[in-house]
Protein backbone atom coordinates (compact mmCIF):
# COMPACT_ATOMS: atom_id res chain seq x y z
CA UNK A 1 0.00 0.00 0.00
CA UNK A 2 1.51 3.31 -0.93
CA UNK A 3 2.25 5.54 1.80
CA UNK A 4 -0.72 8.24 0.22
CA UNK A 5 -3.32 5.18 0.36
CA UNK A 6 -2.06 4.42 4.49
CA UNK A 7 -2.32 8.35 5.29
CA UNK A 8 -5.54 9.76 5.92
CA UNK A 9 -6.63 8.07 8.97
CA UNK A 10 -3.20 8.51 10.54
CA UNK A 11 -3.35 11.92 9.65
CA UNK A 12 -6.45 12.52 10.92
CA UNK A 13 -5.54 11.47 14.12
CA UNK A 14 -2.54 13.11 14.42
CA UNK A 15 -4.26 16.42 13.34
CA UNK A 16 -6.65 15.40 16.56
CA UNK A 17 -3.36 16.18 18.60
CA UNK A 18 -2.25 18.33 17.01
CA UNK A 19 -4.71 21.19 16.45
CA UNK A 20 -6.20 24.20 18.67
CA UNK A 21 -10.08 24.14 19.76
CA UNK A 22 -11.85 27.18 19.11
CA UNK A 23 -11.24 28.56 22.63
CA UNK A 24 -8.68 27.79 25.19
CA UNK A 25 -9.70 24.51 27.25
CA UNK A 26 -10.45 23.94 30.90
CA UNK A 27 -9.47 19.93 31.75
CA UNK A 28 -12.00 18.08 32.85
CA UNK A 29 -12.86 17.62 36.22
CA UNK A 30 -9.65 16.39 38.58
CA UNK A 31 -10.54 14.30 42.06
CA UNK A 32 -11.36 17.73 43.47
CA UNK A 33 -14.25 18.24 40.73
CA UNK A 34 -13.91 21.75 40.33
CA UNK A 35 -13.42 21.48 36.66
CA UNK A 36 -15.35 22.70 33.71
CA UNK A 37 -14.77 22.17 30.04
CA UNK A 38 -14.86 25.63 27.92
CA UNK A 39 -15.20 23.72 24.62
CA UNK A 40 -17.50 20.54 24.29
CA UNK A 41 -16.07 19.35 21.48
CA UNK A 42 -12.60 19.22 23.36
CA UNK A 43 -12.06 16.63 25.90
CA UNK A 44 -9.15 17.27 28.27
CA UNK A 45 -7.65 15.00 31.01
CA UNK A 46 -7.44 16.34 34.48
CA UNK A 47 -3.13 16.52 34.62
CA UNK A 48 -1.99 17.38 31.02
CA UNK A 49 1.97 18.13 30.12
CA UNK A 50 4.49 18.11 27.67
CA UNK A 51 6.21 15.30 26.90
CA UNK A 52 10.59 14.98 26.58
CA UNK A 53 10.78 14.87 22.89
CA UNK A 54 12.67 17.59 21.17
CA UNK A 55 11.66 20.32 18.80
CA UNK A 56 8.98 20.12 17.03
CA UNK A 57 8.35 16.06 17.93
CA UNK A 58 7.41 17.29 21.82
CA UNK A 59 3.50 16.79 22.28
CA UNK A 60 0.80 17.64 24.79
CA UNK A 61 0.12 14.78 26.77
CA UNK A 62 -1.69 13.28 29.13
CA UNK A 63 0.68 12.92 32.35
CA UNK A 64 -0.89 9.90 34.16
CA UNK A 65 -0.40 7.40 31.20
CA UNK A 66 1.43 9.36 28.48
CA UNK A 67 -1.17 9.43 25.48
CA UNK A 68 -1.17 12.21 23.48
CA UNK A 69 -3.91 14.58 23.39
CA UNK A 70 -5.22 17.58 21.50
CA UNK A 71 -2.09 20.58 21.69
CA UNK A 72 -4.98 22.65 23.01
CA UNK A 73 -5.18 21.03 26.01
CA UNK A 74 -1.79 22.51 27.35
CA UNK A 75 -3.11 25.94 27.08
CA UNK A 76 -2.36 26.60 30.38
CA UNK A 77 1.13 24.67 30.62
CA UNK A 78 2.13 27.00 27.73
CA UNK A 79 0.65 30.44 29.53
CA UNK A 80 3.55 32.50 29.37
CA UNK A 81 5.54 31.59 25.90
CA UNK A 82 6.05 33.86 23.33
CA UNK A 83 8.28 34.74 20.26
CA UNK A 84 11.21 36.77 21.38
CA UNK A 85 13.57 38.49 18.87
CA UNK A 86 17.20 38.23 19.81
CA UNK A 87 20.28 38.85 17.98
CA UNK A 88 20.63 35.81 16.56
CA UNK A 89 16.91 35.44 15.31
CA UNK A 90 13.23 34.91 16.89
CA UNK A 91 13.21 32.11 19.13
CA UNK A 92 10.21 30.79 21.79
CA UNK A 93 10.85 31.72 25.09
CA UNK A 94 8.77 32.32 28.55
CA UNK A 95 8.22 36.16 28.34
CA UNK A 96 5.91 35.89 31.90
CA UNK A 97 4.99 34.17 34.36
CA UNK A 98 5.70 30.18 32.67
CA UNK A 99 2.58 27.88 33.25
CA UNK A 100 4.96 25.02 33.12
CA UNK A 101 6.61 24.13 36.83
CA UNK A 102 10.19 24.49 37.11
CA UNK A 103 10.57 27.03 33.93
CA UNK A 104 11.79 30.54 34.92
CA UNK A 105 11.25 33.73 32.76
CA UNK A 106 13.93 34.42 30.11
CA UNK A 107 14.78 30.81 29.60
CA UNK A 108 13.92 29.50 26.20
CA UNK A 109 10.32 27.65 25.88
CA UNK A 110 9.26 24.79 23.48
CA UNK A 111 7.93 26.40 20.61
CA UNK A 112 4.97 24.38 20.53
CA UNK A 113 3.88 26.44 23.31
CA UNK A 114 4.65 29.80 21.13
CA UNK A 115 2.84 27.53 17.90
CA UNK A 116 -0.43 26.79 20.32
CA UNK A 117 -0.45 30.96 21.77
CA UNK A 118 -0.10 31.85 18.22
CA UNK A 119 -3.19 29.53 17.03
CA UNK A 120 -5.33 30.56 20.21
CA UNK A 121 -4.76 34.23 19.37
CA UNK A 122 -5.09 33.62 15.43
CA UNK A 123 -8.92 32.49 16.41
CA UNK A 124 -9.80 35.78 17.60
CA UNK A 125 -7.36 37.98 15.67
CA UNK A 126 -8.79 41.39 14.30
CA UNK A 127 -7.68 44.41 12.29
CA UNK A 128 -6.86 46.70 14.38
CA UNK A 129 -5.08 50.21 12.59
CA UNK A 130 -2.87 48.62 10.08
CA UNK A 131 -2.23 45.42 11.79
CA UNK A 132 -3.98 41.99 13.12
CA UNK A 133 -4.29 41.85 16.56
CA UNK A 134 -5.49 39.47 19.71
CA UNK A 135 -6.37 42.15 21.92
CA UNK A 136 -7.38 40.09 24.79
CA UNK A 137 -3.81 39.33 24.95
CA UNK A 138 -2.26 42.56 23.70
CA UNK A 139 -0.28 40.71 20.88
CA UNK A 140 0.38 41.29 17.01
CA UNK A 141 -0.16 38.17 14.67
CA UNK A 142 0.44 37.00 11.60
CA UNK A 143 -1.62 39.22 8.52
CA UNK A 144 -2.86 35.88 7.67
CA UNK A 145 -5.31 35.44 10.65
CA UNK A 146 -7.22 38.39 10.01
CA UNK A 147 -7.71 37.71 5.92
CA UNK A 148 -10.60 36.30 3.92
CA UNK A 149 -8.02 35.17 0.82
CA UNK A 150 -4.62 33.39 1.53
CA UNK A 151 -1.83 36.06 0.44
CA UNK A 152 0.48 34.54 3.35
CA UNK A 153 0.48 31.71 5.02
CA UNK A 154 -2.38 30.99 7.66
CA UNK A 155 -0.75 29.26 11.16
CA UNK A 156 -3.36 26.51 12.10
CA UNK A 157 -2.30 25.29 7.57
CA UNK A 158 1.00 25.17 8.20
CA UNK A 159 0.72 23.17 11.08
CA UNK A 160 -1.64 20.59 9.30
CA UNK A 161 1.04 20.51 6.27
CA UNK A 162 4.09 19.63 9.05
CA UNK A 163 1.63 16.92 10.78
CA UNK A 164 1.27 15.43 7.17
CA UNK A 165 4.78 15.51 6.48
CA UNK A 166 6.24 13.74 9.52
CA UNK A 167 3.31 11.19 9.15
CA UNK A 168 4.48 10.69 5.60
CA UNK A 169 7.98 10.36 6.36
CA UNK A 170 7.41 7.65 8.69
CA UNK A 171 5.17 5.68 6.95
CA UNK A 172 7.96 5.56 4.00
CA UNK A 173 10.39 5.15 6.83
CA UNK A 174 8.49 1.89 7.99
CA UNK A 175 7.78 0.77 4.88
CA UNK A 176 10.62 -1.82 3.62
CA UNK A 177 9.48 -1.64 -0.28
CA UNK A 178 10.09 2.28 -0.31
CA UNK A 179 13.45 3.75 -1.19
CA UNK A 180 15.29 6.67 1.31
CA UNK A 181 12.53 10.34 1.27
CA UNK A 182 13.73 13.50 1.49
CA UNK A 183 11.97 15.64 3.68
CA UNK A 184 11.40 18.31 0.63
CA UNK A 185 9.83 15.14 -1.07
CA UNK A 186 7.22 14.49 1.54
CA UNK A 187 6.29 18.57 1.36
CA UNK A 188 5.45 18.07 -1.83
CA UNK A 189 3.56 14.97 -1.60
CA UNK A 190 1.97 16.77 0.91
CA UNK A 191 1.32 20.01 -1.14
CA UNK A 192 -0.13 17.94 -4.04
CA UNK A 193 -2.02 15.03 -2.94
CA UNK A 194 -5.98 15.56 -2.48
CA UNK A 195 -6.15 12.60 -0.84
CA UNK A 196 -4.12 13.75 1.96
CA UNK A 197 -5.04 17.42 1.50
CA UNK A 198 -9.15 15.94 2.78
CA UNK A 199 -8.03 14.93 5.98
CA UNK A 200 -6.12 18.27 6.28
CA UNK A 201 -8.81 20.35 5.89
CA UNK A 202 -11.86 17.81 7.31
CA UNK A 203 -9.19 18.45 10.79
CA UNK A 204 -9.14 22.06 10.64
CA UNK A 205 -12.93 22.63 9.89
CA UNK A 206 -13.56 20.24 13.34
CA UNK A 207 -12.11 22.53 15.35
CA UNK A 208 -12.21 26.05 13.56
CA UNK A 209 -15.45 25.88 11.26
CA UNK A 210 -15.66 29.98 10.87
CA UNK A 211 -11.75 30.29 9.19
CA UNK A 212 -11.89 31.34 5.92
CA UNK A 213 -10.69 28.59 4.62
CA UNK A 214 -13.57 26.38 5.95
CA UNK A 215 -15.26 29.22 3.58
CA UNK A 216 -13.86 28.17 0.33
CA UNK A 217 -14.43 24.47 -2.00
CA UNK A 218 -11.64 21.77 -1.47
CA UNK A 219 -10.22 22.80 -4.75
CA UNK A 220 -9.61 26.55 -3.40
CA UNK A 221 -8.07 25.48 -0.07
CA UNK A 222 -5.53 23.19 -2.29
CA UNK A 223 -4.51 25.59 -4.33
CA UNK A 224 -4.72 28.88 -2.63
CA UNK A 225 -4.27 28.04 1.02
CA UNK A 226 -2.05 25.30 0.83
CA UNK A 227 0.67 26.66 -1.93
CA UNK A 228 0.78 29.91 0.42
CA UNK A 229 2.02 27.59 3.69
CA UNK A 230 3.89 24.98 1.29
CA UNK A 231 6.75 27.75 0.04
CA UNK A 232 7.18 29.38 3.63
CA UNK A 233 7.54 25.63 4.48
CA UNK A 234 9.92 24.75 1.73
CA UNK A 235 13.74 26.54 3.65
CA UNK A 236 12.45 24.57 6.70
CA UNK A 237 12.32 21.04 4.68
CA UNK A 238 15.52 21.19 1.80
CA UNK A 239 17.88 22.03 4.46
CA UNK A 240 20.45 19.06 4.16
CA UNK A 241 20.43 18.63 8.14
CA UNK A 242 16.68 17.92 7.94
CA UNK A 243 14.16 19.84 10.06
CA UNK A 244 15.81 17.90 13.49
CA UNK A 245 18.98 17.78 14.35
CA UNK A 246 18.70 13.96 15.64
CA UNK A 247 17.37 13.42 12.16
CA UNK A 248 21.14 13.69 10.78
CA UNK A 249 21.87 10.34 12.57
CA UNK A 250 19.18 8.54 10.29
CA UNK A 251 19.90 10.03 7.29
CA UNK A 252 21.90 8.08 4.34
CA UNK A 253 23.13 11.40 3.32
CA UNK A 254 25.74 11.96 5.75
CA UNK A 255 28.65 9.79 7.42
CA UNK A 256 29.92 10.10 11.61
CA UNK A 257 33.59 10.38 11.13
CA UNK A 258 34.32 11.17 14.66
CA UNK A 259 31.98 11.48 17.86
CA UNK A 260 33.51 13.11 21.33
CA UNK A 261 31.70 13.28 24.61
CA UNK A 262 33.17 16.47 25.74
CA UNK A 263 34.08 17.16 29.44
CA UNK A 264 35.86 20.40 30.46
CA UNK A 265 39.34 18.96 30.05
CA UNK A 266 39.23 17.09 26.50
CA UNK A 267 37.49 20.68 25.22
CA UNK A 268 40.54 22.67 27.22
CA UNK A 269 43.16 20.44 25.31
CA UNK A 270 40.75 20.99 21.38
CA UNK A 271 42.59 23.81 19.06
CA UNK A 272 41.41 27.65 20.08
CA UNK A 273 39.35 27.28 17.05
CA UNK A 274 37.40 24.50 17.69
CA UNK A 275 37.11 26.29 21.84
CA UNK A 276 35.41 29.54 20.15
CA UNK A 277 33.12 27.52 18.55
CA UNK A 278 31.80 25.35 21.71
CA UNK A 279 31.45 29.35 22.67
CA UNK A 280 29.60 30.10 19.93
CA UNK A 281 27.37 26.67 20.49
CA UNK A 282 26.48 27.49 23.69
CA UNK A 283 25.46 31.27 22.78
CA UNK A 284 22.43 29.62 21.10
CA UNK A 285 20.97 28.82 24.30
CA UNK A 286 19.39 30.74 27.13
CA UNK A 287 22.62 31.45 28.95
CA UNK A 288 23.60 33.67 25.71
CA UNK A 289 27.73 34.43 25.53
CA UNK A 290 29.76 31.88 28.21
CA UNK A 291 32.76 34.05 29.11
CA UNK A 292 35.29 31.26 28.88
CA UNK A 293 34.74 27.08 29.02
CA UNK A 294 34.40 26.87 32.58
CA UNK A 295 31.23 28.69 32.56
CA UNK A 296 29.96 26.64 29.24
CA UNK A 297 30.23 23.25 31.24
CA UNK A 298 29.05 24.44 34.11
CA UNK A 299 25.86 25.54 32.35
CA UNK A 300 25.26 22.48 30.15
CA UNK A 301 23.81 19.08 31.73
CA UNK A 302 26.06 16.61 33.22
CA UNK A 303 28.22 18.86 32.15
CA UNK A 304 29.25 16.80 28.84
CA UNK A 305 28.98 18.50 25.12
CA UNK A 306 28.82 16.46 22.14
CA UNK A 307 30.90 16.79 19.54
CA UNK A 308 30.52 15.14 15.63
CA UNK A 309 32.24 15.32 12.70
CA UNK A 310 29.75 14.99 9.97
CA UNK A 311 30.70 14.33 5.90
CA UNK A 312 28.00 15.18 3.89
CA UNK A 313 27.90 13.27 0.89
CA UNK A 314 25.72 15.14 -0.95
CA UNK A 315 27.76 18.20 -1.16
CA UNK A 316 30.67 16.41 -0.73
CA UNK A 317 31.52 19.29 2.44
CA UNK A 318 32.42 18.20 6.18
CA UNK A 319 30.93 19.41 8.88
CA UNK A 320 31.38 19.88 12.78
CA UNK A 321 28.49 19.84 15.50
CA UNK A 322 28.40 20.64 19.09
CA UNK A 323 25.20 19.57 20.79
CA UNK A 324 24.59 19.65 24.57
CA UNK A 325 21.40 19.72 27.04
CA UNK A 326 20.36 22.31 28.73
CA UNK A 327 17.30 22.40 30.70
CA UNK A 328 16.78 18.77 29.30
CA UNK A 329 16.18 20.52 26.02
CA UNK A 330 18.90 20.36 23.15
CA UNK A 331 20.72 23.32 21.85
CA UNK A 332 24.04 23.82 19.77
CA UNK A 333 25.40 24.69 16.68
CA UNK A 334 26.87 23.15 13.24
CA UNK A 335 29.37 25.12 11.72
CA UNK A 336 31.74 24.60 7.78
CA UNK A 337 34.73 22.19 9.52
CA UNK A 338 36.66 23.57 6.62
CA UNK A 339 36.22 27.60 7.26
CA UNK A 340 34.58 27.66 10.93
CA UNK A 341 31.97 29.37 9.22
CA UNK A 342 28.10 29.42 11.35
CA UNK A 343 26.31 26.81 9.18
CA UNK A 344 23.00 26.34 11.55
CA UNK A 345 22.06 26.63 14.94
CA UNK A 346 20.19 23.56 17.05
CA UNK A 347 17.50 25.19 19.26
CA UNK A 348 15.73 22.96 21.28
CA UNK A 349 16.24 20.22 18.62
CA UNK A 350 15.43 22.04 16.15
CA UNK A 351 17.13 23.22 13.19
CA UNK A 352 17.78 26.87 12.65
CA UNK A 353 19.88 28.44 9.65
CA UNK A 354 22.87 30.83 10.89
CA UNK A 355 21.75 33.82 9.32
CA UNK A 356 21.37 36.94 11.50
CA UNK A 357 17.72 36.60 11.00
CA UNK A 358 17.21 32.82 11.96
CA UNK A 359 14.46 30.81 10.84
CA UNK A 360 13.39 27.12 10.75
CA UNK A 361 16.04 25.38 8.14
CA UNK A 362 18.72 26.01 6.86
CA UNK A 363 20.51 28.01 3.56
CA UNK A 364 22.41 24.40 2.29
CA UNK A 365 20.10 22.19 -0.05
CA UNK A 366 20.77 18.95 -0.48
CA UNK A 367 22.97 17.61 -3.40
CA UNK A 368 23.28 15.69 -6.22
CA UNK A 369 25.69 13.52 -4.37
CA UNK A 370 25.04 9.65 -2.90
CA UNK A 371 21.25 10.10 -4.50
CA UNK A 372 19.79 6.30 -5.20
CA UNK A 373 20.11 5.83 -9.04
CA UNK A 374 19.73 2.86 -11.67
CA UNK A 375 22.40 3.44 -14.56
CA UNK A 376 25.21 6.23 -14.52
CA UNK A 377 23.04 8.25 -16.75
CA UNK A 378 20.54 8.93 -13.28
CA UNK A 379 23.85 10.98 -12.08
CA UNK A 380 24.85 13.79 -12.16
CA UNK A 381 28.09 14.62 -14.33
CA UNK A 382 31.19 13.38 -13.08
CA UNK A 383 29.03 10.64 -10.79
CA UNK A 384 28.55 7.25 -11.08
CA UNK A 385 26.40 4.95 -10.34
CA UNK A 386 28.01 2.47 -7.99
CA UNK A 387 27.48 -0.84 -5.85
CA UNK A 388 24.08 -1.80 -7.72
CA UNK A 389 21.98 -4.62 -6.59
CA UNK A 390 19.00 -6.49 -8.44
CA UNK A 391 15.87 -7.54 -6.52
CA UNK A 392 14.61 -4.50 -4.40
CA UNK A 393 11.45 -4.37 -4.35
CA UNK A 394 11.11 -0.46 -5.17
CA UNK A 395 13.80 -0.80 -8.32
CA UNK A 396 15.01 -3.43 -10.09
CA UNK A 397 18.34 -2.17 -10.38
CA UNK A 398 19.39 -0.01 -7.30
CA UNK A 399 22.89 2.07 -6.56
CA UNK A 400 24.10 5.17 -5.28
CA UNK A 401 25.75 8.14 -7.05
CA UNK A 402 29.32 8.88 -6.18
CA UNK A 403 32.34 10.79 -7.61
CA UNK A 404 34.61 7.77 -8.90
CA UNK A 405 37.41 10.40 -7.70
CA UNK A 406 36.83 10.71 -4.44
CA UNK A 407 39.73 10.29 -2.06
CA UNK A 408 41.78 9.73 -5.04
CA UNK A 409 45.59 11.89 -4.37
CA UNK A 410 44.43 12.82 -0.65
CA UNK A 411 47.40 12.53 1.53
CA UNK A 412 46.24 9.56 3.40
CA UNK A 413 43.92 7.69 1.21
CA UNK A 414 44.63 4.25 1.78
CA UNK A 415 47.51 4.84 4.99
CA UNK A 416 47.09 2.77 8.12
CA UNK A 417 44.60 4.70 11.09
CA UNK A 418 44.38 3.72 14.45
CA UNK A 419 41.75 6.58 15.25
CA UNK A 420 39.89 8.63 13.33
CA UNK A 421 41.61 11.64 14.02
CA UNK A 422 44.63 9.42 11.46
CA UNK A 423 41.94 10.40 8.76
CA UNK A 424 41.79 13.83 6.63
CA UNK A 425 38.40 14.50 7.63
CA UNK A 426 38.43 17.57 6.02
CA UNK A 427 39.21 16.15 2.62
CA UNK A 428 36.31 13.29 3.35
CA UNK A 429 37.83 10.35 4.06
CA UNK A 430 37.22 8.34 7.67
CA UNK A 431 39.10 5.17 9.54
CA UNK A 432 37.79 2.29 8.30
CA UNK A 433 38.34 -1.46 9.59
CA UNK A 434 38.81 -0.64 13.18
CA UNK A 435 35.98 -3.13 14.33
CA UNK A 436 38.46 -6.12 12.98
CA UNK A 437 41.95 -4.76 13.71
CA UNK A 438 43.93 -2.61 11.65
CA UNK A 439 42.16 0.77 10.16
CA UNK A 440 42.51 2.29 6.98
CA UNK A 441 41.73 5.59 5.82
CA UNK A 442 38.94 5.10 3.18
CA UNK A 443 36.84 7.99 0.91
CA UNK A 444 33.49 8.69 3.13
CA UNK A 445 30.95 7.34 0.85
CA UNK A 446 32.40 3.61 1.15
CA UNK A 447 30.77 3.82 4.67
CA UNK A 448 27.39 3.84 5.20
CA UNK A 449 23.95 2.82 7.76
CA UNK A 450 21.16 0.83 7.00
CA UNK A 451 17.99 0.32 8.32
CA UNK A 452 14.56 -1.51 8.64
CA UNK A 453 11.85 -0.30 11.15
CA UNK A 454 9.03 -2.55 10.71
CA UNK A 455 7.75 -4.05 13.80
CA UNK A 456 7.41 -7.31 13.99
CA UNK A 457 5.62 -10.07 16.38
CA UNK A 458 7.77 -12.85 17.89
CA UNK A 459 5.01 -15.65 18.10
CA UNK A 460 5.20 -18.99 19.87
CA UNK A 461 7.25 -21.66 17.98
CA UNK A 462 7.71 -19.31 14.82
CA UNK A 463 9.98 -17.56 12.62
CA UNK A 464 10.61 -14.12 12.01
CA UNK A 465 13.00 -12.51 8.74
CA UNK A 466 13.48 -8.32 8.21
CA UNK A 467 15.32 -7.92 5.08
CA UNK A 468 18.14 -4.87 4.64
CA UNK A 469 19.25 -3.87 1.45
CA UNK A 470 22.87 -2.83 1.26
CA UNK A 471 23.95 -0.60 -2.10
CA UNK A 472 25.91 1.83 -2.73
CA UNK A 473 29.49 0.45 -1.29
CA UNK A 474 32.54 -1.45 -2.07
CA UNK A 475 31.93 -4.44 -2.86
CA UNK A 476 33.67 -6.10 0.40
CA UNK A 477 33.11 -5.62 3.66
CA UNK A 478 35.42 -4.31 6.53
CA UNK A 479 33.18 -2.92 9.53
CA UNK A 480 30.35 -4.62 10.17
CA UNK A 481 28.31 -3.45 13.45
CA UNK A 482 24.28 -4.70 13.88
CA UNK A 483 21.74 -3.36 16.32
CA UNK A 484 18.27 -4.13 17.16
CA UNK A 485 16.39 -4.47 20.28
CA UNK A 486 14.03 -7.37 21.46
CA UNK A 487 11.12 -7.77 24.15
CA UNK A 488 10.20 -11.28 24.61
CA UNK A 489 8.85 -13.64 27.51
CA UNK A 490 11.54 -15.86 27.37
CA UNK A 491 14.64 -14.44 25.59
CA UNK A 492 16.69 -18.10 26.43
CA UNK A 493 13.79 -19.35 23.62
CA UNK A 494 15.38 -17.20 21.08
CA UNK A 495 18.35 -18.19 18.22
CA UNK A 496 19.25 -15.00 16.07
CA UNK A 497 21.33 -15.47 13.33
CA UNK A 498 21.77 -12.88 9.83
CA UNK A 499 22.10 -14.10 6.16
CA UNK A 500 24.56 -12.17 4.52
CA UNK A 501 24.07 -11.00 1.04
CA UNK A 502 24.12 -13.33 -1.67
CA UNK A 503 24.60 -16.22 0.78
CA UNK A 504 22.05 -18.94 1.72
CA UNK A 505 20.68 -20.57 5.16
CA UNK A 506 24.14 -22.82 5.24
CA UNK A 507 25.97 -19.23 5.42
CA UNK A 508 24.71 -17.73 8.52
CA UNK A 509 26.29 -15.67 11.08
CA UNK A 510 25.32 -16.15 14.67
CA UNK A 511 24.82 -12.96 16.73
CA UNK A 512 22.66 -14.70 19.59
CA UNK A 513 22.05 -18.47 21.42
CA UNK A 514 19.51 -18.38 23.92
CA UNK A 515 20.39 -21.22 25.29
CA UNK A 516 24.07 -19.71 25.83
CA UNK A 517 23.48 -16.10 25.83
CA UNK A 518 20.76 -15.43 27.77
CA UNK A 519 20.57 -14.23 31.55
CA UNK A 520 17.89 -16.14 34.21
CA UNK A 521 14.54 -14.43 33.61
CA UNK A 522 15.83 -12.52 30.86
CA UNK A 523 13.00 -10.83 29.00
CA UNK A 524 14.95 -8.00 26.67
CA UNK A 525 17.73 -7.88 24.24
CA UNK A 526 19.56 -5.18 22.77
CA UNK A 527 22.24 -5.93 20.63
CA UNK A 528 24.71 -3.58 19.53
CA UNK A 529 28.32 -5.58 18.37
CA UNK A 530 30.39 -7.01 15.31
CA UNK A 531 28.76 -8.92 13.11
CA UNK A 532 31.31 -11.56 11.84
CA UNK A 533 32.27 -11.57 8.41
CA UNK A 534 35.30 -13.43 6.56
CA UNK A 535 35.94 -10.81 4.88
CA UNK A 536 35.86 -12.10 1.24
CA UNK A 537 31.98 -12.19 0.56
CA UNK A 538 29.72 -9.50 -1.20
CA UNK A 539 28.53 -6.86 0.91
CA UNK A 540 25.77 -5.11 -1.74
CA UNK A 541 22.61 -7.20 -1.73
CA UNK A 542 19.97 -8.64 0.94
CA UNK A 543 20.87 -9.23 4.71
CA UNK A 544 18.25 -10.83 6.71
CA UNK A 545 17.70 -11.07 10.14
CA UNK A 546 16.81 -14.14 11.27
CA UNK A 547 15.20 -14.59 14.72
CA UNK A 548 13.50 -18.34 15.42
CA UNK A 549 11.87 -18.90 18.56
CA UNK A 550 11.98 -22.58 19.57
CA UNK A 551 9.64 -21.87 22.96
CA UNK A 552 5.90 -20.48 23.84
CA UNK A 553 7.23 -17.35 24.80
CA UNK A 554 6.21 -13.96 22.67
CA UNK A 555 7.77 -10.51 22.04
CA UNK A 556 8.39 -8.27 19.62
CA UNK A 557 11.23 -6.68 16.83
CA UNK A 558 11.16 -3.11 16.15
CA UNK A 559 13.72 -3.39 13.23
CA UNK A 560 16.87 -3.34 12.77
CA UNK A 561 20.18 -1.60 11.65
CA UNK A 562 23.46 -2.67 9.94
CA UNK A 563 26.56 -0.46 9.55
CA UNK A 564 28.83 -0.78 7.43
CA UNK A 565 32.34 0.22 5.71
CA UNK A 566 33.37 -1.71 2.54
CA UNK A 567 36.65 -1.50 0.59
CA UNK A 568 37.50 -3.01 -3.13
CA UNK A 569 39.34 -6.45 -3.74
Amino acid sequence: MSAAARLPLALALASLLLSAAACSPTPDAGPSGDGDKADSLLTCPAHVGLNSAEGSQRRCVNTDNGQFVATACCADVCAGADWREQQNGTFCAWVDEPGTPGAQVGQFAPRICCDLNERLSCEVAEVVGDTCQDASRGREVSAACCQSTPEACHPMVASELRACVDQVMEDNASDPESLPMLPSEALAVCASEGDLQGPMLDSLCQFHPDSEFCQVTMESFATQFVPACAGDLAPEYSCVFGPRYHEIFQSSRFVVAAHADLRLADAQALPAAEQSQILQALAQSALGQASDLNEAFDFVDDNRINQVRLWDGSNDQPFIAYEFGAGDNSFGAIFHADSGQLAARIIDGDIFDGSANAGLGCDISVGPGWKTCSENSDCSSGMRCEGRISGHPAQSSLGKCVDPLAGQGVPGNGDDCASAADCSFVDGLVCSGLTRSAGFCRPAWMSARFEARTSSLISAGGVVEQDIFVYGLGNTPEDAVIKFDISHTRVRDLNITVIPAGRDNASLATVFTGATDALPGQTSLSINANLFHPGDEDLNGRWTLHIENTGNGTGSVSGYELDFSSRFD
